[in-house]
């Protein structure tokens, strides 16, 4: 409300405050303007942009101030100016009396189709609307969420096109698993107390997304897009993303590349996982325990990461040749339900595992917790090893959370998805795991000789 004593302190907030808020207002609906002037230029010919000429940056600029002030005075001067609450409803019919008086004219005169220009008219006098009344992040946030949408026409326009109807129906029932289905389990386990069931959802969730992701990405860059996928998705989880990947890689015709893709797709997973841990460890490590604790897991941490790194390194230098091979895979389908049961189904199995020792009262030996926890998840398992290692003994905390990475690079073989796969892809998957799970156990071990 505005304040009826002359105060200079006071008149001065007052002023700025009004200043941000219109300053906001016009530079929002410039953004919005700036994308439609853009708009304007690449897609009309040169000879009819002036016929044809949608608001640009002044016009969206000017109605978005426009909604700044009528808003600012109806809730600023309300019960100080005469008429101060009427100012809004009339400053609305105004607009649309003027959109709907353009629509007229560019439709029907003009005969230029399309109602984006209007929608967006309108948007822009609500950013101005939420600016006058204070609201400065949510007023900035739309406008540049208008803006992104508009700029998206071109993409989405190409997407629309390639897309085929079963990818939409693919993405709908992933879409619907996490927004509908998921808000449902969870408030059942909030009621019910069954908060591993909840965990085991958002874990079956994970590998549907992470299906369709190899999906899209093998579609749009086939072999090499699959191994993008294998290195992002491990960064968020590699139990799922190697049930993907082992059900994707069916699909490639040729054995002998399918053995050799299955091969180095799962040691660029285990490697990612492997470095991903070790640096949360360290991290984890730095925040929770002492200098003495962190100098002696630094040694076999940086070393893992090293290894990891090097080995990343190598694969994409001998798979080059293989990975440039384009579009030659071809996907069955956009999302696998059962490998993303099956995996769930592991998931669940391990997890009640790892609570059965820990109800046996080995929970007191952090190290075998660490390897029961590595094999349903290493990150939790770490951060819950390095947030107690300030009162453990060093050498106990380094074993804990190499026994975590060890067993997290073992359980691979668990959630695979080995149906349809021949005896030589199974065996390729067995080693590969084995071989690289060596890694850590043999820092592990490392760590375990010299603390004796």
């Amino acid at each position: 409300m505005v304040s009826m004593v002359v105060d200079p302190v006071g008149e001065s907030t007052i002023i700025s405050d009004f200043l941000l808020r219109m300053i906001t207002g016009l530079l929002g609906g410039v953004l919005i303007g700036l994308e439609r002037e853009r708009a304007q230029f690449s897609s009309v010919k040169p000879r009819r942009r002036r016929d044809s000429s949608i608001p640009g940056l002044r016009s969206f600029g000017l109605i978005s101030l426009f909604g700044a002030l009528s808003s600012y005075i109806a809730s600023e001067f309300k019960g100080f100016v005469a008429g101060a609450e009427t100012l809004m409803p009339l400053a609305l019919a105004s607009l649309l009396l003027f959109v709907a008086l353009y629509a007229y004219i560019r439709m029907v005169r003009q005969e230029v189709l399309g109602i984006t220009t209007y929608i967006v008219m309108l948007l822009a006098f609500l950013v101005g609307v939420l600016a006058g009344i204070g609201f400065i992040l949510e007023a900035a946030s739309t406008s540049v969420l208008v803006t992104m949408l508009l700029a998206l026409k071109s993409p989405a326009v190409r997407l629309a096109q390639s897309i085929e109807y079963r990818e939409l129906l693919a993405i709908l029932e992933v879409a619907a698993v996490f927004l509908i289905i998921g808000p449902i389990i969870l408030r059942f386990s909030e009621m019910t107390g069954l908060s591993s069931l909840y965990k085991i959802y958002l874990f079956f969730a994970l590998v549907l997304a992470l299906s369709l992701t190899s999906y899209i990405m093998a579609r749009a860059w086939g072999v090499k897009g699959l191994a993008y996928a294998a290195v992002l998705g491990s960064l968020v989880n590699s139990e799922a993303m190697i049930g993907s990947v082992s059900q994707a890689v069916k699909s490639v015709k040729d054995s002998d590349l399918r053995i050799s893709l299955l091969g180095r797709l799962t040691a660029i997973i285990i490697s990612v996982m492997q470095a991903r841990s070790s640096v949360i460890a360290l991290i984890a490590l730095y925040i929770f325990t002492s200098y003495e604790v962190l100098t002696g897991s630094i040694v076999y941490l940086l070393g893992l990461i090293l290894v990891s790194v090097a080995i990343l390194s190598y694969l994409s230098g001998v798979g080059k040749g293989q990975l440039d091979i384009g579009k030659s895979i071809v996907v069955a389908s956009p999302i696998n339900w059962g490998t993303a049961a099956r995996a769930a189904v592991a998931y669940a199995i391990l997890t009640l595992a790892a609570n059965v020792i820990a109800s046996r009262g080995f929970e007191t030996a952090v190290a075998v917790i660490g390897l029961v926890g590595g094999l349903v998840n290493a990150t939790a398992t770490i951060l819950s090893v390095a947030s107690v290692s300030s009162i453990l003994d060093p050498c106990i905390a380094n074993i804990s959370i190499l026994a975590a990475i060890f067993t997290a690079s073992l359980n691979k073989i668990f959630y695979a998805d080995l149906r349809g796969l021949g005896k030589a892809e199974v065996s390729v998957l067995a080693k590969t795991v084995v071989l690289l799970a060596l890694i850590p156990g043999a820092f592990m071990a490392a760590a375990y000789f010299l603390c004796l």
